[in-house]
């Protein structure tokens, strides 16, 4: 069922960025050049003059003031700091500063000590610091050695570039941290409820379709600006089908478009793609980037979780029904705690609850109170992010630093998700494991458990087919090589087929189920993070910034999931509505009403339309909670139908398009790419059940499996998301690696293959093929010159190998491999990776 991406080999002559993409395949430069060849000679520039170029080739790095830096720092580094560093580093409460070094604010570290500077931000081998760590040299801390994996984080910190938010000169005398203002904490935008507002009044009345469109044009005129032209009909239609349903429109779907692009036939367009069992698969996706959705367990016993796939199938199967987003959200963190009428909505609600159980978990962590309370870190990290935008892990250790978060008020929900069960084996002394609950047969179930046995009974037959052949063969002395060629068959096949026993899905089906603990209690502050060290009992409870009343849970007889759960779809909460709105937004659009799409803290980004994000969250609720409804809002405006021609002016007035005067260019996400091209091959299986024993190489890459640490060569190249952590946005890189990959890998081979045959069949006139081709994987037709490039690179001959003479000898053009050369290279092209 995996996708298998190859290896390219390189040579040490490329790039660094090609030379270091991880893959298993070798590189044919000879058919490389000639496919890097047709690239050359058939595909204009995808982008005209007139558009803003791309992005040249980029490699991702940590600033030290990204988002995700100053997380690393403020959750692994600061604690580490200030448990074997600060005491004799800092300037704190009048203290001497040893060795002239203060390692209590960026400003110290940045200044040095006695000996000189102590990092070197990207370096760890030329840092002081990581050498006096290592006891390399200097020996620091002296009063003994880290443990190797708190070197390995300082090491890390300084290869994401040191990043640090503290503020203050190396000489500062650290002031001692103020009670959190809650009344004052209150005033930030984000966390005061949302309100609707009324659209506002326009020059231009008759640009606007929507409401969005007026608070859009309105911010617009303010900055003198205009939006930008519409999208071509064609180009809307790819963009909104790419969108919604992550495919591309099919040539049946563009020609009926094209023949009538009205008003009317675009709304029947967008429901009929609402509409397709498509949508949930593509959006689906979106929502298990932010549930770090994956099919092993990671860390440092990467175990299979053989049912992961029941959650990811439930979150495709929310979507497309448009269960309301309230109700997924509490189903996904008390669904065991919520009444069933029938078995049915039981197993649904339980296997909902393995959105608490699929991150990842230190499963041998031996102090398993350690690990429980990891456990716990990483479900308030994921919940505070996924749902509400913020960095609630930020206060384990301490009171968050930049948000109004007390300790107590993490360790109040901690409280909460220690009361909760999700691990077995917390009293064994080694390998802890997840808990899994039985659920009632289901069809799905039946048929997974029979489409093993079929598998296995097929195994078996050639098993003994095999065994019987190889009597035969040792009988008949004259063919000893058949014996060794069966007795190899022979093995493989007894592999097989004790890999099928071993995975042999249980005669009922469970379910990676959270469960209340047989004890419910409050938790205690560990003070530091250190769960030796213990402070107060918290009372199980909310965040209080965020509460206009009493914030403690009320039935001491549960743990608080269901009233957490409760209180965070609160019509009057001030996160939870604005968070998916711009999230949702987000994918429409290309880029957030708010940049930072998990952080809506003070430090993340403001909302470039405030009003706008708060009308649409309030209108988000009133409808039921519905994506679909909201989806349809968005793509339905003037505002997503806006090419994404440049303007020089507006560039120099808004170089971030965050006033959205034209749309923006998307990157197509890793599975699209791949979804796409075998879905112009005919190749794609749309009617994939998503059970385990039934995908295949052809499922939409949607049910792969997802093995944490050890990602396919495919998604690391195109940008995956980080199965293991939140992911509202995925990096968005245009390197040449991912050319490279389309160029090489054996799958995009035989599938262009497959499309060329198709086109040849459909379009056996050269001219014909060539503008079959563009309109199938651009949405476009082919301009004059590239066609007239494509239709001479058709006819152009092959030369062969030298002969025994020395001299070439012209060979007749291989038709077949010229047009699968040619497809390649529109698949391969930066146009077709983006949208326009």
């Amino acid at each position: 069922m995996a996708f298998r991406a190859p290896r390219p080999v390189l040579p040490h002559s490329a790039p660094r960025c090609a030379r270091e993409l991880r893959g298993r395949c070798v590189v044919s430069w000879a058919w490389a050049g000639a496919v890097v060849v047709a690239v050359c000679l058939i595909t204009s520039s995808p982008l005209s003059a007139a558009e803003a170029p791309v992005a040249p080739a980029t490699v991702r790095q940590t600033p030290k003031d990204h988002p995700a830096g100053i997380e690393f720092f403020e959750k692994q580094v600061r604690p580490l700091l200030a448990k074997h560093c600060l005491e004799c580093h800092s300037t704190a409460e009048g203290r001497t500063v040893k060795g002239g070094l203060a390692l209590d604010s960026r400003a110290g570290w940045t200044a040095g000590g006695d000996s000189g500077a102590v990092i070197v931000p990207g370096d760890p081998d030329a840092s002081l610091l990581i050498e006096a760590v290592r006891y390399d040299g200097y020996e620091m801390p002296p009063t003994g050695k880290l443990s190797a994996e708190e070197i390995a984080v300082f090491e890390r910190w300084v290869k994401l570039g040191a990043p640090d938010p503290r503020e203050g000169s190396a000489g500062t005398i650290a002031a001692k941290p103020a009670a959190v203002d809650l009344e004052e904490a209150r005033r930030f935008w984000s966390f005061q409820t949302p309100r609707k507002h009324r659209p506002p009044q326009t020059k231009n009345t008759t640009w606007p379709i929507t409401d969005v469109d007026r608070f859009i044009l309105a911010k617009l005129e303010a900055a003198d600006l205009a939006p930008a032209p519409d999208a071509e009909p064609a180009a809307w239609l790819r963009r909104v089908t790419y969108d919604l349903i992550g495919l591309p429109p099919t040539p049946e779907e563009q020609a009926a478009f094209l023949a009538d692009p009205s008003a009317a036939a675009r709304a029947l367009v967008i429901d009929r793609l609402l509409a397709s069992p498509q949508f949930g698969v593509h959006w689906g996706r979106h929502w298990l980037d932010v549930a770090r959705y994956a099919d092993s367990n990671g860390g440092d016993f990467n175990a299979q979780y053989p049912n992961a796939w029941r959650y990811r199938n439930y979150v495709v199967e929310s979507l497309n029904g448009d269960k309301p987003y309230d109700r997924f959200l509490v189903e996904q963190i008390a669904g065991d705690l919520l009444p069933a009428e029938a078995e049915a909505e039981r197993a649904e609600q339980l296997i909902a609850t393995t959105f608490l159980t699929v991150g990842p978990k230190m499963l041998s962590e031996r102090d398993k109170e350690k690990l429980a309370m990891d456990v716990v870190d990483e479900q308030i990290d994921t919940i505070g992010k996924a749902v509400m935008g913020l960095t609630l892990g930020c206060a384990r250790c301490h009171d968050h630093k930049f948000d109004p978060i007390p300790t107590s008020d993490y360790y109040a929900l901690a409280g909460i998700f220690r009361s909760t069960v999700v691990l077995e084996g917390e009293s064994q002394q080694y390998v802890s494991t997840w808990k899994e609950t039985p659920l009632a047969m289901t069809p799905e179930h039946a048929a997974l458990v029979a489409a093993h046995r079929r598998r296995v009974d097929e195994v078996q037959k050639k098993l003994a087919e095999a065994k019987q052949s190889l009597t035969a063969a040792e009988a008949d002395e004259g063919d000893p090589q058949k014996a060794k060629r069966l007795s190899a068959e022979i093995a493989d096949l007894e592999k097989d087929l004790a890999d099928l026993t071993k995975r042999a899905p249980p005669p009922t089906p469970t379910a990676m189920a959270a469960r209340e603990a047989p004890e419910i209690d409050d938790c205690r502050i560990c003070i530091r993070g250190e769960i030796a060290h213990r402070g107060d009992k918290i009372p199980r409870g909310y965040l209080r910034v965020l509460s206009t009343g009493d914030s403690r849970i009320h039935d001491s007889s549960q743990s608080g999931r269901l009233e957490l759960a409760r209180w965070l779809v609160r019509p009057d909460h001030p996160l939870t509505a604005r968070v998916m709105v711009n999230r949702v937004w987000r994918h429409v659009f290309g880029e957030g009403l708010v940049a930072t799409v998990d952080n809506f803290g003070r430090n993340g980004a403001e909302s470039s339309h405030p009003e706008l994000l708060d009308t649409l969250a309030v209108r988000f609720v009133e409808s039921g909670w519905s994506v679909k409804q909201l989806v349809r809002t968005l793509v339905s405006s003037h505002a997503y139908a806006q090419s994404t021609r440049f303007d020089d002016r507006a560039f120099r007035r808004d170089p971030g398009n965050a006033l959205l005067w034209r749309a923006h260019r998307k990157r197509l996400p890793a599975e699209s790419i791949r979804d796409g091209f075998l879905a112009m091959a005919g190749c794609l299986d749309l009617h994939d059940s998503g059970l385990p024993a039934t995908g295949g190489e052809r499922s939409r890459t949607l049910f792969s499996p997802i093995v944490r640490n050890e990602l396919s060569a495919f998604f690391t190249v195109f940008d995956f998301a980080d199965p293991e952590v939140t992911t509202g946005r995925r990096s968005e890189t245009n390197v040449p690696a991912q050319a490279l990959y389309l160029l090489n890998d054996p799958l995009v081979r035989t599938e262009t293959a497959h499309i060329a045959e198709r086109l040849a069949e459909q379009s056996p006139d050269t001219a014909k093929f060539v503008d079959a081709a563009y309109q199938l994987i651009l949405c476009r037709p082919a301009t004059a010159a590239e066609a007239a490039r494509a239709s001479a690179f058709l006819k152009r001959p092959t030369v062969e190998k030298a002969t025994s003479g020395g001299k070439p000898k012209a060979a007749k053009p291989t038709d077949a491999a010229r047009r699968q050369q040619l497809v390649q290279a529109l698949v391969a092209s930066t146009e077709f990776r983006l949208l326009d």
